[in-house]
């Protein structure tokens, strides 16, 4: 992690997500702007909640990990999504890994400042409420997608979510994402090579070309 020291940067990005008034005026000289490079760790499961982020650019995936250490994928974050909101509310500590996949910058609020700021300000609280709500429909949308949705569309929405505007996913981890989807190694590869031989995709080692970018944009759950 790289904090940036660069404060009109910081109010720009608080003018252009209108954080004025969520942030109380006393407490915006404590905002610190902090740069996280791909594949960079935002957040470490169970470790202590320190910082509640704000991300401003670039792109982020939540995963959990399970108790043999492999990773399941939950959810992708781009701007503005909330990071430290289920954390602060339930006083728990960090409840799941949080990487970056594009070179990121989040606004952070140290833990000290996110309470003060809270006890004095309903609006925060207001803006932390329909964020939760947010993820908890995000997630209901999820799961109920994995029941009614073949598996080659939910691939197909996972790897146009996961390549955003790029045309390249690099380090894609196979086993990670077919233990997200409840599904063997063996089964997500029959899928990617379903995609490949329809000239979706393009499989290389530890790598994904998206070649038709039109045609598995098709293939993802609207």
């Amino acid at each position: 992690m790289e904090r940036i020291n660069d404060s009109k940067r910081i109010e720009a990005y608080i003018e252009k997500f209108n954080l004025k008034g969520i942030i109380k005026d006393r407490y915006l000289d404590k905002i610190e702007l902090h740069k996280y490079r791909r594949g960079d760790i935002i957040y470490y499961m169970e470790d202590d909640f320190e910082y509640f982020y704000f991300l401003v650019e670039g792109k982020v995936l939540v995963h959990l990990q399970t108790m043999e250490g492999k990773e399941m994928h939950l959810d992708f974050g781009e701007p503005l999504d909330l990071f430290g909101d289920l954390e602060y509310i339930s006083s728990s500590g960090i409840y799941s890994n949080v990487e970056a996949i594009r070179d990121s910058y989040l606004l952070a609020m140290p833990r000290d400042i996110v309470e003060k700021n809270a006890r004095e300000n309903y609006k925060f609280y207001e803006m932390i409420s329909k964020f939760l709500g947010k993820k908890l429909v995000n997630t209901s949308k999820k799961y109920t997608s994995m029941i009614l949705y073949p598996l080659k569309n939910r691939i197909a929405t996972y790897l146009y979510d996961l390549a955003g505007e790029d045309t390249t996913i690099e380090g894609f981890r196979q086993g990670e994402v077919a233990l997200s989807y409840g599904i063997s190694d063996r089964h997500l590869r029959r899928v990617l090579g379903e995609l490949e031989d329809e000239g979706v995709i393009r499989r290389e080692r530890g790598r994904i070309e998206v070649v038709d970018r039109e045609l598995l944009k098709k293939y993802c759950i609207k």
